[in-house]
């Protein structure tokens, strides 16, 4: 995990802190051991069916890696294998996996760098979002002398307060552009679309990537496709529908992997739902006529008719602003929160209608997702004069990195 600089957040859709306290400074620890994330499972096995849960143990690897590594192994469907969510791969981390073995459970072989310890039987495959939340145990080193007194400070806040719910660096790829390319896919333009994947150098850390991109940028090609390595098997399917002939870059865009699509298009959610916290919430968190609120607890969504019952009722905990993921689906607001919401996206370019019918006829539910994360548990050890050990637990889909920039960031 990494912690993006403040001057470089803007690229995600943050401009806007929790608070306007000072942070500790400081960054992760390089060791592996200093990075901890042990998943809260939504519930246990029942000790019947055909799905054996099994508790992964890993470092140095990425859950999906993991999961083809043991379909091989067993020669059995990728797809057998349920897990509630993806987990670091410089980390050491603990989940819940499924594996369903109609036959009964097969011996299995050691791993390198996972272990697999039997948990008990259940009828269901675990699936994405099956998760009560993650609890985390990351060290930081060169933290400011003196960073107690902020840490304290930072730590009353967020308790009293909540933290602003931003979805993390993650969704945005190495790059940083994956929005980018899924905004400019809602606007139609999937000439820039084809760009932003197959050129944009400026944002390409690999020097013989960033020489084909190059290429691109230059119109050649086929030179491009030449000097992308054999692995960037997305890229290579694009430049082959491009290289038939011009006007082909719609064509190009859906031959795309639809994974790859789905997170192009996810990553635009996150920087609309982004902007969204860092424009309306600059001066206070107040509900206003027309915005949907959420309960506390089951997220059950609402309209707001009177602002002033229900800020009551949010200064309570009793329920949350729920913002905007944009899709056919999500609880539409009305009145004052309407008018927020549909400037904002029209300074983007783009309308609600925008995502009730994707370019490629791809599905996007949409939701409302709470404007604050309610962190549990945050607490920390000091180890040195600069160096601590953060503890916290989160709810499911948010990031450890938007707590960590908030604390570890001066403003």
């Amino acid at each position: 995990m990494k912690i993006i600089p403040s001057q470089h957040l803007d690229r995600l859709g943050i401009s806007l802190y929790s608070n306007d306290l000072p942070g500790t400074d400081g960054h992760i620890s390089d060791s592996i051991e200093s990075f901890k994330v042990t998943e809260n499972p939504l519930y246990e096995p029942s000790g019947e069916g055909e799905h054996f849960y099994y508790c992964l143990k890993k470092q140095n690897r990425n859950t999906m890696s993991c999961v083809k590594e043991i379909a091989k192994t067993l020669n059995i469907p990728a797809m057998d294998i349920g897990y509630a969510g993806l987990k670091d791969k410089f980390a050491i981390t603990e989940q819940q996996i499924s594996i369903r073995f109609p036959k009964g459970e097969p011996q299995l072989p050691k791993f390198i760098n996972m272990e697999l310890n039997f948990l008990g039987k259940h009828i269901n495959k675990i699936k994405t979002g099956h998760l009560a939340g993650n609890q985390f145990e990351i060290k930081i080193d060169n933290a400011q002398e003196g960073f107690q007194n902020n840490l304290d400070k930072k730590i009353e806040f967020i308790e009293s307060k909540g933290l602003l719910n931003y979805l993390g660096d993650q969704r945005f790829g190495n790059r940083m552009n994956n929005h980018l390319v899924g905004i400019a896919a809602l606007r139609q333009n999937f000439e820039e679309s084809c760009r932003l994947i197959l050129g944009d150098p400026e944002r390409e850390l690999n020097i013989q990537i960033k020489h084909a991109r190059e290429h691109y940028e230059a119109g050649e090609l086929q030179v491009c496709s030449d000097q992308y390595p054999p692995y960037m098997k997305n890229e290579k399917k694009l430049l082959k529908e491009l290289l038939k002939g011009e006007g082909r870059h719609k064509r190009a865009f859906l031959k795309g992997e639809k994974k790859l699509r789905e997170l192009f298009f996810n990553a635009a959610q996150a920087y609309i739902f982004n902007h969204y916290l860092s424009k309306r919430f600059k001066k206070e968190i107040l509900i206003v006529k027309g915005d949907v609120a959420l309960l506390t607890g089951n997220l059950a969504p609402f309209l707001v008719e009177d602002p002033e019952v229900e800020n009551k009722r949010l200064k309570e905990g009793e329920i949350t602003i729920g913002g905007p993921l944009l899709g056919p689906k999500m609880f539409p607001t009305q009145y004052q929160a309407k008018e927020f919401e549909d400037n904002l996206f029209s300074e983007l370019g783009l309308q609600f209608e925008d995502f009730k019918s994707p370019s490629d006829k791809q599905k996007f539910q949409g939701a409302r997702r709470p404007i604050l994360i309610n962190v549990k548990g945050l607490s920390y050890k000091s180890e040195s004069d600069t160096s601590y050990t953060l503890k916290f637990t989160l709810p499911p889909g948010c990031y450890a990195t938007i707590l960590l920039n908030e604390i570890l960031n001066p403003i």
